[in-house]
């Protein structure tokens, strides 16, 4: 619901026939909005008359105001007037064009709490908000506690030394240099981890550059390290570059089309010598970034970059690990380069050019990305190409056009979907607590680009070999990289994601017309197909890797037995289980093997398998209540019923967990069902209905 004019919460939020008093001295009308909200609890706490608009409140009365918090309301939706965003998107650096102003609190000089933080649950669900500049809170002697996590302020210097101020928390901001925070002040609490910065750009000479002494004099004093326990001490074996093939900045906490990122990509060579950084054999710089679509193939959208690459420095907490930063530098670099000359030559399966067909010429920046031509008659797999270093010919495949399709999947369409029946519709995790970190992300901790082949042409992210996978639509296994109809040698259907067809990646092919393909092995262990070997396609459409790649900050248990919590990457020692529908707050993401964990904020380390967990905050029936007549069965394909219950029952079920029919045979999609005390009953909504 977004208030325009009205009532809300018993009081006016009107935004017409604003007198230009307020608007003069405190510009920002969410602010005022808020203010008012807040002004007006305390004063029917206090038995006064309450204002009837904004236009009432003045640089005098402003001065009763004792606490601003957002968001005031309690189980209520969250009118826009009043959250913390003004004209911005969530990323980072100078993409968000985004200012929440605080001008004008410096009148509220008896304000002793604020609480600002970021919050999940309201409308656009930003791990990162508008607050920018908090020097309108330099000199408010009386504030005691300051919650402003989940923002973009730069500079906390104008409130770290308020006289009465004991609790702080700037968790996940942008602040490049904390040292003018000492935690010997605040004692009820000091919270600074997180803060992402994107620093100006700076210029690789030689393609190279080295960053003196980032963190030298950059870390708060006598401040207690979250993650050991024990005080924050500068340490050399704290500092650590990006791997793989960079970040992603996970913006808000949606899920799929909906849900937006921001890429960071590295190139060449980083590493630690005592307290610098150095970065060799950086690529040419490309602007803006080539990042357009979510390279993780989960339909994020994608806050576009001024640059392509960046210089990455992170100052952690403890050495050795991918756990949230104290800082994390992210720095652009400009690169200059001498234009090549290059060639792309249409080729055939055999490597040999084609007769008739023109080569394209042209010249441009190693690196540039460039799209190759198109010849009548003919077709590739190729869209685009890069440039090589130093320029020549690029050869590209093409075939003579056919008069069918080959996506490897005939008569298969469609996206990747969801499982009905199981998780319902998400909704904002609660804000965060200390060390949770909000990055992917929180998906989008650090992603690897993939290895061989580097590139899909479809777009989609391409797993590793050794690697698992799993089919997300209907899909065949064939017996060669070419696809036809008498080679297929299985057919697997579209099934619930707790169900999907899993497979390992032992090597790649490429169809004729260029198309790559996986060769995998069936590792579907109780089902007829099990261990077979074949092709399928590598389209993103279809297969993605089993296990999550990005940051995430909350995940939910949708395995119906659970998962385990393990004291140890290898999931050895096993601490407990958490049952299905638990939601879990992550701290990060680590590379073991083949395979990723999820570390929670208690330190412990679960699966990242997609087929056992899935990211964000998903509920689950735990009561259903019988719409009629029901039967319950002791087995979950309902084909041995034990009980029946009459429709003058209207029986209510306690839910156990929810399966579904047919969990091994990969031709049959399978059913809801719910498991509860004596059996299984239907999930069909036709019959049941979800009380709780």
């Amino acid at each position: 619901m977004i208030v325009v004019a009205g009532m809300l919460f018993g009081m006016s939020l009107s935004t017409t026939a604003r007198s230009a008093g307020i608007d003069s001295w405190m510009p920002n009308q969410q602010l005022q909005n808020l203010v008012l909200y807040d002004l007006n609890q305390q004063y029917k706490k206090e038995g006064k008359p309450v204002l009837a608009n904004v236009n009432e409140i003045t640089q005098d009365n402003i001065k009763d105001l004792k606490s601003l918090i957002y968001f005031p309301g309690t189980g209520a939706q969250d009118p826009i007037l009043t959250e913390p965003v003004v004209g911005g998107n969530g990323s980072l650096g100078p993409t968000n064009p985004g200012n929440y102003s605080l001008e004008g609190l410096q009148y509220a000089t008896n304000l002793e709490t604020i609480n600002m933080n970021e919050n999940l649950n309201y409308q656009h669900q930003f791990f990162r908000n508008d607050i920018t500049d908090v020097k309108p809170l330099s000199k408010l002697d009386k504030l005691q506690t300051l919650e402003l996590s989940g923002n973009r302020i730069t500079d906390i210097t104008p409130v770290a030394n308020l006289p009465k101020l004991t609790k702080l928390n700037v968790m996940s901001n942008c602040i490049a240099d904390l040292s003018s925070l000492d935690g010997k002040k605040f004692t009820n609490g000091l919270s600074y981890i997180g803060q992402q910065v994107v620093l100006p750009p700076v210029y690789a000479k030689d393609n190279a550059y080295k960053l003196t002494e980032p963190f030298i004099n950059k870390l708060p004093k006598n401040a207690r390290n979250p993650w050991t326990g024990k005080d924050l001490v500068y340490d050399q074996k704290n500092l650590a570059v990006a791997t793989g093939g960079g970040i992603g900045y996970r913006i808000d906490a949606r899920n799929g089309p909906t849900s937006h990122v921001q890429v960071f990509r590295i190139s060449g060579a980083a590493s630690v010598s005592g307290d610098d950084f150095n970065y060799n054999n950086l690529k040419t710089q490309i602007k803006p970034g080539i990042d357009v679509e979510d390279p993780w193939g989960n339909k994020a959208q994608v806050v576009r970059n001024p640059y392509t690459y960046y210089l990455i420095a992170d100052y952690r907490m403890a050495p050795d690990s991918v756990q949230i930063p104290v800082i994390e530098y992210l720095i652009p670099y400009e690169s200059t380069a001498i234009s090549v000359d290059y060639v792309i030559v249409p080729v055939d399966q055999d490597g040999k050019p084609i007769a008739g067909l023109t080569p394209k010429k042209g010249s441009g920046l190693p690196g540039d990305v460039i799209e190759v031509p198109a010849y009548d008659g003919y077709e590739t797999s190729t869209k685009k190409v890069t440039i090589p270093e130093n320029g020549g010919n690029i050869n590209v495949v093409y075939s003579k056009k056919s008069t069918g399709g080959d996506n490897g999947n005939t008569g298969n369409g469609g996206g990747t979907g969801t499982t009905p029946g199981l998780p319902s519709t998400p909704i904002g995790p609660a804000n965060p607590v200390e060390p949770s970190k909000p990055e992917p992300p929180t998906t989008p901790e650090k992603p690897s680009e993939p290895e061989t082949p580097p590139t899909n042409p479809d777009g989609g992210i391409v797993a590793k070999k050794n690697q698992a996978v799993y089919a997300v639509n209907k899909i065949y296994l064939y017996q060669k990289p070419t696809f036809n109809k008498k080679q297929r040698l299985v057919y697997y259907t579209k099934k619930p994601r707790i169900n999907r067809p899993m497979f390992v990646v032992t090597d790649y092919a490429k169809s004729k017309n260029g198309t790559l393909r996986y060769k995998v092995k069936d590792v579907n262990h109780k089902s007829a197909t099990a261990g077979k070997t074949g092709y399928i396609t590598a389209n993103s459409k279809y297969v993605l890797p089993v296990y999550y790649q990005g940051k995430h900050r909350t995940i939910t248990v949708i395995n119906p037995k659970g998962v385990n919590l393990h004291r140890q990457k290898n999931l050895a020692n096993k601490i407990k289980n958490y049952k299905q529908g638990t939601v879990l707050k992550v701290k990060r993401l680590e590379t073991h093997n083949l395979t990723t964990r999820f570390v929670l904020t208690n330190g412990g380390y679960v699966t990242a398998n997609r087929k056992l967990v899935i990211a964000g905050h998903y509920k689950f029936a735990k009561q259903v209540k019988a719409k009629g007549a029901i039967n319950r069965y002791s087995n979950v394909n309902l084909t041995k019923k034990n009980r029946q219950y009459s429709k003058k029952t209207q029986k209510v079920f306690k839910v156990k967990r929810a399966v579904y029919s047919r969990t091994h045979d990969m031709t049959q999609r399978g059913t809801l069902r719910y498991q509860v005390a004596g059996g299984y009953i239907t999930g069909n909504a036709k019959y049941v209905k979800v009380i709780r």
